[in-house]
């Protein structure tokens, strides 16, 4: 009898032992952090590669708008942490991505660190136009923003891109595309964004007041066009315009200027009809060339 009963003290102690080792697994802490970004995440998750993915994308941002404030990075094992996470109250902006999600956005191991800089630079953005004094507007219907309400999709998705790792980057613009006219293209919406929306849409009305995780998922390749475009379009704006071109977007944002005026004039062009030539010729030269 008495080693039955040790036998079930030893099973106790050992399944103890197990669910304690399974806590500090997914466990999140601040692993990392520079002048950018705080970055929790767990022991199994983390890698010396996340440090030096974090440090270029505060590099870029900093280069092409200004040293960004602070924000929590959350990099969890699934949806069920996030939703924990999300749910403790916190004085800080915080960016909270699942595994399982940058892994659904990811062609390899390499571009997870481009999916979580892409995903991080839009926190930036949001940040620094609101730090500016330019207040974000929140969706009538509670809907998510894409970005910042008062910021162009394009200027968003472009600033996001140079974030990426560059290989990554430069995989994406690497293909001929069909561009949309840019008079259309500066006022056009993230066409997976709108999908996105529409599911959210849905999925709020059959949710009975539970928290609901969205998964981005398409197979409709026409979307990286609004990528391939916004990532030309910076290399573009900075080519003819200088590095200060989109400090000098941020800030008349932020004074509720007109952004396409001020492109319009700084590019020297009467209309978006001559820049779009203009654009055109500059991608066909450099894809006919690879010099991006």
């Amino acid at each position: 009898m008495l080693n039955i009963k040790m036998g079930l003290f030893w099973a106790c102690q050992l399944t103890a032992t197990l669910t304690f080792a399974k806590a500090l697994e997914t466990k999140t802490e601040l692993m990392y952090q520079n002048d950018g970004v705080k970055l929790y995440t767990t022991k199994a998750i983390y890698s010396p590669k996340w440090k030096s993915s974090l440090d270029t994308a505060l590099l870029k941002y900093k280069s092409l708008i200004e040293l960004p404030s602070a924000i929590d990075l959350y990099i969890v094992k699934d949806n069920q942490q996030l939703i924990e996470i999300h749910n403790q109250p916190s004085n800080h902006r915080r960016l909270i991505l699942p595994l399982e999600m940058i892994e659904l956005k990811s062609k390899d191991y390499d571009s997870q660190y481009a999916v979580v800089n892409h995903e991080l630079c839009h926190m930036w953005l949001i940040a620094s136009l609101e730090n500016k004094g330019l207040e974000q507007k929140k969706d009538p219907l509670g809907l998510p923003s894409y970005g910042h309400a008062n910021a162009a999709d394009w200027l968003d998705e472009s600033v996001a891109t140079h974030c990426e790792i560059d290989e990554i980057e430069k995989s994406r613009i690497s293909d001929p595309f069909r561009a949309t006219a840019l008079r259309k293209f500066i006022q056009q919406e993230n066409p997976l964004f709108v999908q996105l929306k529409e599911q959210i849409k849905l999925a709020l009305e059959n949710s009975n007041g539970k928290q609901i995780v969205i998964k981005e998922e398409t197979d409709d390749e026409s979307f990286k066009v609004f990528y391939q475009q916004a990532s030309w379009l910076r290399y573009f704006l900075l080519d003819r315009i200088g590095n200060s071109a989109y400090k000098n977007i941020v800030n008349k944002l932020a004074n509720n200027e007109d952004i396409n005026d001020y492109l319009l004039t700084s590019l020297k062009y009467e209309n978006w009809n001559e820049v779009d030539k203009e654009f055109t010729r500059f991608v066909s030269t450099h894809l006919a060339n690879k010099t991006m």
